[in-house]
């Protein structure tokens, strides 16, 4: 019996240790709230007013802060797909640096016809 009892606990002593071991493994993952963000970069914005055949285009420059910029040249073209522009310019018609707002505008006379145009500016 005596032996018995060894046996038993060793036995005893080797699942406490096997139930240790398992225990300090046993962890599992807790999970924050969930952010959602918008990574966004330069934009710019186009807008057209004509009084006849006077254009006059208003084009807004923004950084990834949502700050204006000024000081950057705005050139306007007219391109062949408005659905890829930057592929398509056809010519450039005019340019002009933007003012303290991010805004550089102008003005120029067309022919009567159906145009599209874009504006673009080199940004950082």
């Amino acid at each position: 019996m005596i032996g018995d009892t060894k046996i038993k606990k060793a036995i005893i002593a080797t699942l406490f240790t096997m139930l240790m071991a398992t225990a300090a493994y046993a962890s599992y993952y807790v999970y924050s709230n969930t952010v959602h963000m918008t990574i966004t970069d330069y934009s710019l914005t186009l807008t057209v007013e004509n009084n006849g055949l006077e254009v006059t285009f208003t084009a807004t420059l923004i950084d990834p802060s949502n700050k204006t910029v000024s000081g950057k040249i705005i050139e306007f073209w007219n391109c062949s797909d408005p659905n890829n522009p930057k592929n398509t310019l056809n010519y450039k018609f005019g340019q002009n640096v933007t003012n303290d707002s991010g805004v550089a505008t102008y003005t120029t006379t067309v022919t009567a016809g159906t145009y599209d145009f874009v504006a673009r500016a080199s940004v950082p």
